[in-house]
């Protein structure tokens, strides 16, 4: 059987389900406006971009890792998912409130001391963000016969929430109303959330009851299988999400070449890169439910080989990038186009082909059929935690050694090159490669680390007017 459910009814109705996507959609936007808000306020406060940024995004990558982890526990699992949803978005916006407050605490302290207060103060609002997508699933899967379509939208939905808010809030928002009061915004929007579903809770969705989780313990050969295939999609999720992180910083470095590191500039980096995932989570869903058959490890190794090769592709585009910049917005400039069109087009051109790839990966992973199931919400709990887990590992390791130590085009490479190598061992393990294809591709692996498509290293600084 497909399915990863072993109930066969829907606990949301069609109206239930669209206003799961869209409250997913809102929040995901709210998120990201609260991680820029708390960015500007550490900034102010502290003083040091370096901190304020590590304290908000290693707040939000570990307090999500828990959230997504806590979320596929049991005593979780039994909670009615709506009202559970419900009340973490309400609390998530009233904590949100109390947040400049309490970021004041360690103001005093010194720099590693304010880094440890801020992630503290920052990570139990970010719990609950990571937290929501595996409970949404437990909503929307137990009577799916596809809970990976589901799980595409859900994930397509939320990062396209994610590419609007920090636009709203910087375009928008911030000058108009003021830093504070766009966080009031963004609060004011995750309880509106919280009371309409609340509210609605009895009319659009059908009475809860608790899952029967399937035990996937065991000695035989199927229990082994099972094993095995789960630990592969745990460790591509990882890799996946720790070579978006060096991808995304790398790619960082490079536009901030052509286009400075401005608020508008970086939100415009971001919002390209997570306009990427969206829509490759998007393209996933789809194609999975025309297929009308479950993924298979073949397809996840694929993907993450894609993503490798478009990051490794993306390094001569990167060498061209100042001058194609200011080429392509000369050519703007006489058509009418503004500054930061050309700026976004040229973030989509960098990044758009790796981050599709990387986008489509959870969904496909989550409708890949093992021997033993798990309960829905359990699954993609474990799926989501070794993405973000991955995800912060590959942002420290970024930021704090490869990009500082070896520079653009050797991270890359390395990053584009494990995982190559995580997609290589995927095939053989699923004996989706034979013995002179796996060794074909071993060497293209070497070669891959060794030579740099753009030539020469990149610049490390650039300066032009």
């Amino acid at each position: 059987s497909s399915r990863l459910a072993g109930d066969s009814r829907t606990d949301a109705g069609s109206t239930g389900r669209y206003l799961l996507f869209a409250s997913f959609l809102l929040t995901g936007a709210t998120a990201l406006v609260f991680e820029v808000v708390w960015t500007r306020l550490l900034l102010l406060s502290r003083g040091a971009t370096a901190v304020a940024v590590g304290a908000v995004l290693g707040a939000f990558m570990a307090g999500m890792a828990v959230g997504a982890f806590l979320a596929g526990r049991p005593f979780v699992a039994r909670l009615d998912p709506i009202l559970a949803y419900a009340l973490l978005e309400g609390w998530a916006g009233v904590y949100g409130l109390a947040t400049p407050f309490l970021l004041r605490l360690g103001e005093a302290q010194s720099p590693p001391v304010q880094f440890g207060v801020a992630i503290a103060l920052l990570m139990p609002a970010t719990i609950g963000m990571g937290a929501s997508l595996p409970i949404l699933a437990r909503a929307l899967g137990r009577g799916s016969l596809w809970i990976a379509v589901d799980v595409g939208r859900l994930y397509a939905a939320n990062t396209a929430g994610a590419v609007l808010g920090p636009l709203a809030a910087v375009f928008w928002l911030f000058p108009q109303i003021g830093l504070l009061r766009t966080l009031h915004v963004a609060s004011a929007v995750d309880v509106l959330v919280c009371l309409a579903l609340v509210a609605s809770r009895r009319r659009a969705f059908a009475p809860w009851s608790a899952p029967q989780t399937t035990s996937v313990a065991g000695t035989g050969p199927a229990s082994r299988s099972a094993e095995q295939g789960d630990a592969l999609l745990l460790v591509a999720l990882f890799v996946s999400g720790a070579a978006a992180m060096v991808y995304e910083v790398a790619w960082t470095r490079v536009l901030s070449l052509a286009f400075a590191s401005s608020v508008y500039g970086v939100t415009l980096m971001l919002s390209a890169f997570l306009a990427g995932l969206a829509g490759g989570s998007a393209w996933a869903s789809t194609a999975l439910r025309r297929a009308a058959r479950p993924s298979s490890f073949r397809t996840v190794a694929w993907l993450l080989a894609g993503a490798a090769l478009a990051a490794w592709l993306s390094l001569p585009v990167g060498h061209a990038l100042p001058r194609l910049f200011l080429a392509l917005h000369g050519s703007a400039m006489a058509q009418g186009t503004t500054l930061f069109s050309t700026q976004f087009a040229m973030a989509a051109l960098l990044m758009l082909p790796s981050a599709l790839c990387l986008g489509a990966l959870l969904p496909v992973a989550a409708s890949v059929p093992l021997p033993e199931r798990r309960e829905v919400g359990e699954r993609i709990s474990r799926l989501y935690t070794a993405n973000l887990v991955g995800s912060a590992t590959g942002a420290i390791l970024a930021s704090a050694i490869l990009l500082g130590h070896y520079g653009i085009s050797a991270t890359v490479r390395l990053a584009s090159a494990v995982a190559l190598t995580t997609a290589l061992v995927v095939l053989v393990r699923t004996r989706g490669l034979s013995g002179r294809q796996a060794v074909a591709a071993a060497t293209s692996l070497l070669l891959l680390l060794a030579v740099s498509p753009g030539g020469s290293e990149m610049a490390k600084g650039i300066g032009f007017y």
